[in-house]
């Protein structure tokens, strides 16, 4: 996250749990698609079974 100029945080309550956050800057459109590759991702796939995850939306 910080690689890419943004901030990754926690907060965490005793007796509730923890709370993971990040921010990102936005990118410009790509004025060429050069850079896009039309093929598959390789690696292992990744899941979360049984797990509630907040992701926060702008309004």
């Amino acid at each position: 996250v910080e690689a890419h100029g943004g901030k990754i945080w926690c907060e965490s309550r005793l007796g509730v749990g923890s709370r993971f956050a990040f921010t990102l800057p936005r990118w410009h459109e790509v004025e060429t698609t050069e850079a896009i590759i039309d093929e598959p991702a390789t690696g292992d796939d990744t899941t979360i079974d049984g797990t509630t995850i907040d992701v926060p939306a702008n309004s």
